[in-house]
């Protein structure tokens, strides 16, 4: 576009404080809970690389494809992808702390620190609940995730659908008149 004086016209726009935050939040969060998910499976070595890559890859990936199937949900999708990639990599590394603290307990430490008696296979029996739950929360939380992107999925499917359907039934009826 050009002024009268055949100079050309260029529209600035300082960008806000307020602009910047939301710029650093939209980068800043999605890079965090990527850091914090190779944390996690550097620490877990062959247990991280062989179960918790490709779990925290279906994380991310359904929540790629809910944001670019869903447009209007997008800004949901994204704070629910990185909080659920972020909460699953501490569930999983504190489960891990716990099972570092409790391996090192023995049966006379509990009963000794408890004051009663617990059978001498209960210090292992922790350990165990403890690593199976690992085990559960490893395979389940993602499983969880992707059925519940799924369901978004299907739920904007079918209230589009019925939105169709009804839009059709007004239109008919506005004719008829």
């Amino acid at each position: 576009m050009k002024s009268k004086h055949g100079e050309r016209i260029t529209y600035k726009e300082r960008i806000t404080g307020q602009d910047l935050s939301k710029y650093a939040k939209a980068v800043c969060f999605p890079l965090a809970a990527f850091a914090t998910d190779i944390w996690a499976i550097s620490s877990f070595r062959a247990f991280g690389t062989e179960l918790i890559a490709p779990l925290s890859a279906a994380i991310w990936m359904s929540g790629l494809i809910t944001g670019l199937i869903l447009p209007s949900h997008r800004k949901t999708t994204l704070n629910e992808t990185v909080i659920a990639l972020v909460g699953y990599s501490v569930l999983l590394m504190g489960l891990r702390y716990s099972l570092q603290l409790i391996s090192g307990v023995s049966t006379e430490m509990l009963i000794a620190s408890y004051g009663q008696i617990i059978s001498l296979t209960g210090g292992s029996a922790v350990q165990g609940y403890i690593q199976n739950i690992l085990w559960i929360s490893a395979i389940m939380a993602p499983l969880g995730f992707v059925a519940m992107q799924a369901k978004k999925l299907v739920q904007f499917r079918r209230l589009v659908a019925k939105n169709k359907t009804l839009d059709r039934i007004r239109s008919i009826r506005e004719n008829t008149k």
